[in-house]
């Protein structure tokens, strides 16, 4: 705590936002002052770690099951469907902004060789890619805590590990990429020049997860006569 108090006296006196430095940690505030080399990638998967670990306790409730009340009680197939087409909707949303931050809000915030980066916007992006992480995992305990007929449980139960590999996929990214940044930076120190860096934040739906789906709902229909 004492070090990042003296971190921010420093910024003070640079004529930094003070609010934004707020929300920073003691890491990602001493790679935005030290300035080392790639400090700018760096200093972004920092706040993207940072942002995704403020959630370690909801991620818990989503990692041991459990149950809150619910909104939904469902005791037909057909009801079921109607509501996994919509949760399906929302998780679509998700997925569709995630891949804007990286693909448009980061490109735009990074800057091209020899222009200096907006670090603000840097965080802005890790920022909203935690609060969507958030909301995954809400959607996963939601779907659930959703009360269903007996002959539903193992669908539902199916159904809210719809995100899984979503939420892996952005828990493994930033120290994932922050080993290959790393690698990168060696590589500098020992010479070599024109490296590019590049990375990919791959985010779909396991293909285990669509067979296990599919194996049940294909069960169930032909259970109750449906095509």
């Amino acid at each position: 705590i004492l070090f990042k108090n003296s971190l921010k006296d420093t910024i003070k006196f640079k004529d930094i936002d003070v609010f934004f430095i707020q929300n920073l940690s003691a890491k990602a505030l001493r790679i935005m002052i030290e300035k080392a080399t790639l400090y700018e990638i760096n200093f972004f998967l920092q706040t993207f770690k940072d942002e995704i670990s403020k959630y370690v306790i909801l991620k818990n409730d989503y990692v041991y099951s459990l149950k809150f009340a619910s909104e939904n009680c469902i005791f037909d197939f057909k009801t079921f469907l109607e509501w996994s087409q919509m949760k399906y909707g929302i998780m679509h949303n998700y997925i569709t902004s995630l891949n804007s931050l990286i693909s448009n809000a980061f490109k735009h915030y990074f800057g091209e060789p020899g222009i200096p980066s907006d670090l603000k916007g840097l965080y802005y992006v890790s920022h909203k890619i935690g609060i969507i992480y958030r909301d995954i995992l809400n959607w996963a305990i939601e779907a659930n805590s959703l009360i269903v007929d007996d002959e539903l449980i193992e669908l539902k139960n199916i159904y809210s590990l719809l995100p899984e590999k979503i939420i892996q996929e952005l828990e493994e990214y930033p120290n994932r990429e922050q080993k290959r940044l790393d690698e990168v930076n060696e590589r500098i120190k020992q010479g070599e020049k024109d490296l590019k860096i590049t990375a990919t934040l791959k985010l779909e739906i396991s293909p285990d997860f669509i067979n296990k789906y599919d194996l049940i709902i294909n069960k169930l229909k032909k259970k109750k006569g449906l095509s």
